[in-house]
């Protein structure tokens, strides 16, 4: 209390005030104030506030220097009875609100953050497998002879447009028929006009294209596949890449491809039981396959069953 007392003390003293004065202004006798100056008795947290009030002088500025440790300190006293509760109080409130407007901001950040990404994705190109169909080398007169296609259907639910640059053929099993008579028949065709994919054996393959698709629309085109010299069952699936390194992924397939040199041999009839055999074993194995599977492979299979059931006298 000595310490509090000096500074009202000194207080006075700066504003060149008498005791006598300083006690009427503040409500006490002179006996009283001089007491509470020299620290010989307690100030109640009501006449330090007059005190105080009387010199324009606030509670922060007046014990920015008092050590408020004593049981019977008016600070204590006022952040602990009165309205000193309820300033501490005000203060707690104050710092939850501020606390959360902070949590609030963070979260509406994280919302705005993800829409901003939704958008993003929104606008980017997404190419999307609408439909995809084999249509056959043979057609159903068993004369229409011309290439495999594999008719695609794409859409692009992006909005951006979608630049389609390249197939990637991965070959899972590849076969090559034997031809069971001498004698070949051979028709030559024209060459495709539309994305032509010459096949080999090789485990990856790639071919280049060149087609866009808008954003918000569909396409559709074909690919037409051959051999250089060979009459072959393919297993493959298929990538189609597009705007860098985006890609959509196909289904396995199942296709007998025809060479571009010959597209009429002598593949299902013949006197060559090795190479029916041979032939057999490998469509069986094929048919085995997890694939989209074309009708002329199926076809073909269900021949060489029947041929097989009746040791290939049919043919």
């Amino acid at each position: 209390m000595i310490e509090i007392g000096k500074k009202i003390e000194k207080l006075r003293i700066e504003n060149n005030e008498s005791i006598c004065q300083a006690s009427k202004a503040i409500g006490v006798n002179k006996q009283k104030y001089q007491r509470v100056v020299d620290g010989k008795t307690d100030i109640s947290v009501s006449l330090l506030k007059k005190i105080l009030l009387h010199y324009n002088v606030s509670f922060s500025l007046f014990f920015e220097d008092v050590d408020v440790s004593g049981s019977n300190n008016p600070l204590k006293q006022f952040f602990f009875e009165g309205k000193g509760k309820l300033l501490t109080l005000i203060t707690a409130i104050t710092m939850i609100v501020y606390i959360v407007s902070l949590l609030i901001g963070s979260i509406s950040n994280f919302f705005n953050a993800v829409n901003n990404v939704t958008n993003i994705n929104s606008q980017q190109a997404k190419v999307e497998l609408v439909d995809i169909k084999i249509e056959d080398a043979v057609g159903s007169d068993d004369n229409d002879y011309r290439f495999p296609l594999i008719d695609i259907k794409l859409r692009n639910t992006g909005r951006e447009m979608a630049y389609l640059y390249k197939v990637e053929v991965s070959m899972l099993d590849y076969f090559v028929m034997s031809e069971t008579e001498s004698g070949n028949m051979y028709l030559p065709t024209p060459a495709s006009d539309n994305y032509d994919i010459l096949l080999t054996d090789d485990s990856l393959q790639s071919y280049g294209i060149s087609q866009v698709l808008p954003g918000n629309d569909v396409d559709r085109f074909t690919l037409s596949f051959a051999i250089s010299n060979q009459f072959a069952l393919c297993y493959f699936n298929m990538k189609l890449y597009y705007n860098e390194s985006s890609y959509i992924e196909f289904e396995p397939m199942v296709i007998p491809v025809v060479t571009f040199r010959d597209l009429k041999g002598t593949y299902i009839g013949g006197d060559n039981l090795d190479a029916l055999n041979g032939n057999y074993e490998a469509l069986c194995r094929f048919n085995g396959y997890k694939a989209i599977k074309s009708k002329y492979f199926l076809k073909l299979y269900q021949l060489y069953e029947t041929a097989k059931a009746n040791n290939f006298d049919i043919f």
